[in-house]
């Protein structure tokens, strides 16, 4: 018995668009496998990259107050760590991991008046607290927190070519510790 050409050709290539997606679908996860991200709010988004220099989370939050928990699943937390938090301020900036508590504080007028301030250098102190006092960081500290303003990356905003996310580059020291989890807790402007 013969069996039409047709009708193989119709049951092939859905077959064929099954295995392509089923290979494809662990390569997509495998960069963000590494790690599970929790946040407060339900409007947050946190997108894992893998960049060349180690990993980015991209933090897009609406309300611009909030937290997330990040945990590791591997051995080891990458050499490095940066944070891009998509807000028009950043008044506080707390990362704790373990029994390390560290923040940060912009100054609010560089970024207040109608928020030009330039990509690059941001005015901004840190510090590391210990028991309830803040100690303040000197720039050369091993928990210094590096604070930039970068260009957005989000593609679909109109004006996603102007500077308005905050990169932060967490200190070697913190991910040398190697907690299993890392907090972060960001507050744009106090209200």
């Amino acid at each position: 018995m013969r069996v039409p050409l047709v009708s193989l050709r119709l049951t092939g290539f859905p077959l064929l668009a099954l295995f392509v997606v089923c290979l494809m679908r662990p390569i997509a996860a495998q960069d963000i496998s590494h790690f599970d991200v929790v946040t407060r709010r339900g409007s947050d988004r946190v997108e894992v990259r893998t960049e060349e220099y180690g990993v980015l989370l991209w933090v897009q939050s609406p309300s611009g107050i909030s937290d997330m928990v990040v945990t590791r699943k591997r051995q080891q937390w990458p050499d490095v760590v940066k944070l891009r938090l998509q807000l028009k301020g950043l008044e506080k900036l707390q990362v704790i991991g373990g029994d390390l508590s560290l923040g940060a504080r912009v100054n609010s007028s560089q970024v207040s008046a109608g928020h030009k301030a330039g990509a690059g250098k941001v005015d901004y102190r840190c510090w590391k607290d210990v028991g309830k006092k803040e100690q303040p960081l000197a720039v050369d500290s091993r928990y210094w927190l590096l604070i930039k303003r970068v260009e957005g990356i989000d593609s679909k905003m109109k004006d996603s070519g102007k500077t308005r996310d905050f990169e932060i580059t967490l200190p070697k020291t913190l991910l040398e510790e190697n907690p299993k989890a890392i907090t972060v807790k960001w507050i744009d402007f106090y209200r």
